[in-house]
């Protein structure tokens, strides 16, 4: 696939407190040796993108020696590669830091300019999923959307209680309700919205000029929502296993004990590729 990929691993997870105490929760350990970005860039290498960039804020010595080079992602390359997009002081950012996910991108302008690719690829580094997302490209070509949305059923387990919701019509997102005012109606909505999306470059690259300069910082809120009606944004129904880890401590403690699940460890380790991580060979130890 033709894409540059983008990982949002900047964010803290507030409903974790002591677990991202010293670590954004990207990096938290998952199922033993595994961390929670590993299913999102896994996917996306299995995909074929090469060209990957990782956004970091809070705390982020954690994920960064995790990450590496990217050598275990095959991202250790001449063309391409892994980008660390850390923030830093610039005139255009003397508050050195992310005000929000379009702030991210625009802060990185630089990563759209460069290289051939026709799209991008926005994910989350703390859902846990493990799905082809070649054929969500396909389906994103052949419907000629500009953003294609992944989304899931609204009474799925952990996680997607505390999402956004959308409604449809004919595979188009024509309303979309931000959690805060899920409570409001909580009947409204077709599925919640699983925060991966594909979107035109070009188009990412003007809807961030126009928008980030003008206050509008959030991805979804300032720029997806207010163009619901002129853009022809789509949804992709998923229906396989899916978690966001960041949303509480029972979340994530149940979605590690769900790889007890044989099916559930069939779909995450067993389909659509594998599951890349850094290894650490140590010797083992001697208890006296």
């Amino acid at each position: 696939m033709k894409v540059l990929g983008i990982i949002l691993a900047g964010g803290r997870g507030e409903y974790l407190s002591s677990l991202t105490q010293v670590r954004t929760s990207a990096a938290l350990p998952v199922y033993g040796k595994y961390r929670s970005i590993d299913f999102t860039l896994s996917n996306m290498v299995n995909a074929g993108v090469s060209k990957v960039g990782i956004i970091t804020q809070y705390s982020p010595r954690s994920l960064m020696d995790h990450i590496g080079s990217g050598k275990e992602w095959d991202l250790d390359r001449k063309q391409g590669g892994l980008f660390i997009l850390q923030p830093y002081y610039s005139p255009y950012n003397p508050s050195m830091g992310y005000k929000g996910t379009a702030d991210a991108l625009f802060q990185n302008i630089n990563i759209l300019r460069r290289g051939n690719e026709d799209s991008v690829l926005i994910g989350s580094g703390d859902h846990i999923f493990k799905t082809d997302l070649t054929k969500i490209f396909r389906y994103h070509l052949d419907t000629a959307a500009d953003i294609t949305v992944l989304t899931g059923n609204k009474d799925g387990e952990c996680g997607m209680e505390g999402m956004d919701r959308v409604v449809c019509k004919n595979g188009r997102i024509i309303k979309w309700i931000e959690k805060e005012k899920v409570s409001e109606n909580p009947e409204e909505g077709d599925c919640v919205a699983l925060g991966i999306y594909f979107i035109n470059k070009f188009l990412l690259r003007e809807l961030l000029y126009s928008a980030v300069p003008n206050g509008e910082n959030e991805l979804v809120k300032g720029i997806i929502t207010p163009n619901l009606s002129s853009l022809n944004v789509r949804e992709y129904r998923y229906n396989g296993y899916w978690r966001d880890i960041k949303l509480s401590k029972k979340c994530y403690f149940k979605t590690n004990l769900d790889i007890l699940n044989p099916e559930i460890r069939r779909e995450l380790f067993y389909e659509n590729g594998r599951v890349f991580t850094k290894l650490k060979d140590l010797p083992p130890p001697k208890i006296t």
